[in-house]
């Protein structure tokens, strides 16, 4: 029984083993083929080709010697491929010559955004980096030319706003000019009419321009800077300031050209006025040429009394200042002869008719001349008189002519025919009497005896 087991176990291992060694022939028939036509459905895994071609950009915008502005944002765009079977990754942008690089927006078609700010050339390169870690070189690059598109400025130093300048007076207009946006103030420009019409100034950075103001009233001055890239500064700058006339004084008294005595006060007398619009606050006047000035009484109508204490030669002047402080310049003046102190009395040279003259026309005119110039407000009907025989005043017209130094007596009526009249000057100690320009009254009474 033992026997006959173990011959068909033995058999069957023989199988089995068989089997064993059909599945493994099959399996390597299978997989070598063993000649036989590969099979389509077998796949294989090629061993791959390295990419070692460097990705490539250009630059659409700007163009070579294209011109771009600092005043506005300039849009770089272009383009990038590969052609060594990868893809662009990125792309990276200087525009400084490739000193410092940054990325741009996009890959196939990219775009970066640059504000210029100072002006000059400018070199923009542009390069692309592939998925294979290939960058670009060279880079591709356009030359630019950088406008300055920054305004200059100007400013007005003098005079200040809300000043007041004068018609007819030089005034001296000054201020700065500066350019931030790299270039040079080439010109300034004035308006002194509110920008209407516009004159050059001397100078850039510091200038200055003369102006003479015709017109009274408010005024607006404006300066423009234009710098050399063409760009013109906009808003101007500008003031505002007020156009005013000094005010004005004349002498009316003494006239010029003539003497005044040493000790004698001399009334000096005058008008003023202001043509600015303002009022006269005071007239001052010297009498030593300008030196010194002391203040008159008036205004409109003015004057100042003197008392000179030299001979000599000696300028009088006189200047108003108006209620806004301009002061008359130049002021008026005369010049005048002081004389050595009058102790000469005045005394009657001659007069007409004669002393006892009978026979007098009865409209005839009393003459009566003075040795000496005479004080005008003292020769007058109280002091030049023609009396009746009762000693009563006639009715008369007294006048003085200061040329002549001659006084003229007329009767206002017909005198009676036949009869005595007497005419008399008054001098002596008490008033009223005649005195010269002095003061001196030694003039005693003097009468003629006229008949008519």
């Amino acid at each position: 029984m033992t026997r006959v087991f173990q011959r068909f176990t033995k058999r069957y291992a023989n199988i089995i083993g068989v089997l064993l060694g059909l599945a493994v022939v099959s399996s390597i028939l299978l997989y070598s083929g063993c000649g036989m036509t590969s099979s389509p459905n077998i796949r294989t895994n090629p061993t791959p080709t390295p990419d070692n071609v460097r990705p490539t950009s250009i630059i659409t915008f700007p163009t070579a010697a294209g011109i771009v502005s600092t005043s506005a944002a300039v849009n770089i765009t272009g383009t990038a491929s590969d052609a060594g079977g990868g893809t662009v990754q990125s792309v990276q942008v200087s525009v400084d010559g490739g000193v410092t690089w940054n990325p741009a927006t996009g890959t196939s078609a990219w775009s970066f955004a640059w504000s210029p700010t100072l002006a000059g050339h400018a070199t923009i390169k542009s390069r692309a980096l592939d998925t294979s870690g290939n960058q670009q070189d060279p880079p591709a690059e356009v030359t630019v030319t950088i406008q300055d598109g920054t305004r200059p400025t100007s400013t007005i130093t003098s005079p200040t706003s809300g000043a007041i300048v004068i018609t007819g007076t030089a005034v001296t207009i000054t201020g700065t000019g500066s350019d931030t946006g790299g270039g040079s103030v080439q010109s300034v420009e004035v308006s002194v009419d509110g920008g209407a019409t516009w004159n050059p100034a001397t100078g850039t950075t510091a200038w200055a321009y003369f102006w003479s103001p015709t017109t009274l009233g408010p005024a607006t001055i404006k300066s423009r800077a234009l710098d050399t890239w063409g760009n013109q500064q906009d808003p101007p700058a500008e003031i505002h300031v007020t156009v005013d006339a000094r005010p004005t004084s004349t002498i009316t008294s003494p006239i010029a050209g003539t003497s005044v005595l040493t000790g004698t006060r001399v009334s000096i007398t005058g008008t003023a006025s202001d043509a600015g619009g303002g009022t006269v606050a005071r007239v001052e006047v010297s009498v030593d040429g300008g030196a010194t000035y002391s203040a008159a009484v008036g205004t409109d109508a003015w004057s100042f009394n003197w008392t000179p204490s030299a001979p000599g030669q000696v300028t009088i002047k006189s200047r108003a200042v108006d209620n806004t402080g301009n002061v008359q310049d130049p002021p008026a003046q005369i010049d005048v002869t002081v004389a050595p102190p009058d102790t000469t009395p005045p005394t009657i040279i001659s007069r007409f008719p004669l002393d006892g003259e009978n026979t007098v026309g009865i409209f005839k005119t009393v003459v009566v001349d003075f040795s000496e110039a005479m004080d005008s407000a003292t020769v007058n009907g109280s002091t030049v008189e023609l009396l009746d025989p009762s000693g009563d005043t006639v009715p008369a017209t007294v006048s003085y002519i200061a040329d002549s130094r001659r006084a003229t007596l007329d009767p206002t009526g017909p005198l009676s025919p036949g009869t005595t009249y007497m005419a008399r000057v008054k001098g002596g100690d008490t008033d009223p009497r005649v005195k010269d320009c002095c003061g001196f009254f030694q003039i005693r009474q003097r009468l003629a005896r006229l008949r008519f």
